[in-house]
């Protein structure tokens, strides 16, 4: 059972922001704290705790603001179904999330709703983010990619967004059920909820920083670096067995993850602790990632792509291949057979356009 205190101003604040927490008492004050600040004053803020041993829910019961909604997990439920709970309870048009460790800036609900009131077919945007230490001191700006034709594209891989900075449309995460608490994709939970509402609406990125995020060393990246990896890569193989299945390619999970593992290599550098592709896998992915590519593009709902951001895909698969031909290590065919596909890509390429 869930015991839940409500204070609302209004029976429908434009914004719903949630925050989940399990024993957050050293940081809890301060992500409420920069949220109750906010120059837009128009939300709700619903705080799940989801069963903390420490002083977190003493420390929110004390705060006193109507805005604020607090619920308790009396039981630890995990991050998935605590998002999911406080979700299902927001009355907001758009929804914002934050971690318990973390800030947002004075302006971000503010900029970010005035994006998304203005631009009705995006489904959630994000932001730049300020990487904080622990003591809250600045170590840098990341900034983010905005184009969403790239951004979509990237989230079939890795997630190119700080879950931190989101906000979507409560409709449209109600639409795609919300976060999985698929074991499979623990630590990345927001990664997989984004790639599946990035495939039924465009998405943005806001390249002015509106939150930062605390690095430190309890966070769950930093004590689960390994398996936040590997739920990364379950989340993209599956992206990539979905998109096969729109062109009626029935893979299975195995050749699935064959076929994942040789078009990353192909892509992007080796994660830590991923085994590189075998040259046999790396013959196959050029040809992988065309057809996966066609698929995206002509069935990612409300795609608006962009002649030149596939080409340029394209022309870089291309260099790749010639890369990969001239390597002392491969046979004279297997050369050959690469730079054919260089030119198969380059000659697409130059269609596209």
């Amino acid at each position: 059972m869930t015991g839940t205190t409500e204070h609302r101003t209004c029976d429908s604040p434009l914004v719903s922001v949630i925050i989940t927490t399990y024993n957050g008492e050293k940081y809890i004050a301060s992500a409420v704290d920069s949220i109750l600040r906010q120059s837009l004053s128009d939300f709700e803020l619903i705080v799940v705790d989801d069963c903390s041993n420490d002083a977190t829910l003493s420390i929110l019961r004390e705060i006193e603001d109507s805005r604020l909604r607090v619920i308790h997990n009396e039981r630890n439920e995990g991050i998935a179904n605590s998002l999911n709970r406080a979700v299902a309870v927001a009355v907001g048009k758009y929804v914002a999330f934050l971690d318990h460790d973390d800030l947002s800036l004075p302006y971000r609900l503010q900029i970010q709703c005035q994006l998304l009131d203005e631009n009705p077919e995006i489904g959630m945007v994000g932001s730049s983010c300020r990487i904080i230490d622990a003591s809250g001191n600045l170590v840098r700006d990341a900034i983010v990619r905005c184009n969403d034709a790239e951004l979509r594209w990237y989230l079939i891989w890795y997630n190119p967004f700080f879950h931190t900075t989101l906000m979507a449309r409560r409709s449209a995460i109600t639409k795609i059920r919300g976060y999985s608490s698929d074991p499979n994709y623990r630590f990345s939970e927001d990664y997989e909820m984004m790639s599946r509402l990035a495939m039924s609406y465009p998405v943005a990125n806001l390249p002015q920083p509106l939150a930062c995020w605390r690095t430190h060393a309890e966070s769950a990246s930093e004590r689960n670096p390994i398996r936040q990896l590997c739920s990364g890569a379950n989340i993209s193989i599956r992206n990539v067995a979905d998109l096969w299945r729109r062109v009626g390619e029935q893979a299975s999970n195995e050749t699935a993850a064959h076929a994942y593992q040789a078009m990353w290599s192909f892509q992007f550098p080796p994660r830590p602790g991923q085994e590189p592709a075998s040259p046999e896998q790396i013959l196959r992915a050029p040809r992988h990632l065309k057809l996966l590519e066609c698929t995206f593009s002509s069935s990612a709902t409300g795609l608006k792509q962009v002649g030149r951001i596939r080409a340029i895909r394209y022309y870089r698969w291309a260099r790749r291949a010639v890369a990969l031909a001239l390597r002392e290590n491969l046979a004279l065919k297997n050369r050959m057979a690469l730079l054919i596909d260089a030119v198969n890509l380059l000659l697409f390429a130059v269609k596209i356009r």
